[in-house]
């Protein structure tokens, strides 16, 4: 791993144990969570993060994650950082704020900024989110010299879904996005070339137009049965790529959850599909 996301994990972890070690209030319910995943493209993901209580009514979330994707130029290695902030002081609806990083050490960057308000019902939920992005990225070099995209993107994102304790529930996500260029004029044989092929597919799927998302599962008290499925579309192409799944989530004992998910993706017009899967453990006290 990275120096920075090795330093943002330890610094993560002893934030962890200091809140453990002032909280006041045996009610207050904290979650840290570890997240692995890989594909059938030689892609590997590792996150951790944390979800914290500021006393009884404001909570903190901070994560970090890497992933590395093989090339045939060498591996990408990008990093990300995720603090945030949300307060429960109006009742049911919370509203927050959450910034994002996400990037390759002088290669390329998205920043994200995203305020959010969210109403949670006994079983039905309502979330609206608005998203402020700068994206950055840097060309292969051309006789020694490498050339510098910059943009900007505004999105916002909506939410609903029903969970109760026993029985059906579903979830259903819509977000759009709208760029200060035309992303059409990136559709070229010297987009391609002005980047690595891994590279360039990278920085293509930060740049969506509209993303839908629909899950439908079913609920025990102690475990939780669900078929997902996500249609992105492209900004450059616009062309979508669908990705289907199953998710499994259960509670070996009241501190701690297991979350197992797999499933493909494949993009339209092409016959390849890429298998993935992630597991993950989740921490409750």
């Amino acid at each position: 791993m990275s120096s920075p996301f090795t330093r943002v994990l330890v610094a993560t972890l002893a934030a962890l144990s200091i809140q453990a070690a002032c909280a006041d209030d045996a009610a207050t319910r904290n979650t840290a969570r570890v997240l692995y995943g890989l594909d059938s493209d030689h892609t590997r993901d590792l996150n951790v993060d944390v979800d914290l209580a500021l006393g009884k009514r404001e909570r903190m979330s901070m994560g970090a994650g890497q992933t590395i994707t093989e090339g045939g130029l060498g591996d990408i290695i990008l990093d990300s950082y995720t603090v945030g902030y949300r307060t429960q002081r109006l009742g049911r609806v919370e509203p927050g704020l959450e910034y994002r990083y996400w990037g390759e050490r002088g290669e390329l960057t998205l920043k994200t900024v995203e305020p959010s308000l969210v109403w949670q019902g006994e079983a039905w939920s309502l979330s609206l989110y608005g998203e402020y992005r700068d994206h950055f990225f840097l060309s292969r070099p051309i006789a020694g010299v490498r050339y510098p995209r910059e943009m900007e993107s505004k999105g916002w994102r909506i939410q609903t879904g029903y969970a109760p304790a026993t029985g059906f529930g579903f979830s259903l996500e819509h977000a759009a996005y709208d760029y200060d260029t035309d992303l059409t004029q990136l559709n070229a044989p010297a987009f391609q070339f002005l980047l690595t092929t891994v590279r360039g597919g990278t920085i293509a799927s930060t740049l969506s137009d509209r993303v839908d998302s629909f899950e439908f599962g079913y609920y025990w008290p102690d475990s939780y049965l669900g078929l997902t499925f996500s249609r992105s579309t492209s900004g450059i192409t616009l062309k979508h790529s669908d990705a289907c799944g199953l998710r499994h989530r259960f509670h070996p004992a009241k501190w701690l959850s297991v979350e197992m998910e797999g499933g493909y993706s494949k993009t339209e017009d092409s016959n390849l599909e890429t298998a993935y899967g992630r597991v993950s453990l989740s921490y409750h006290w």
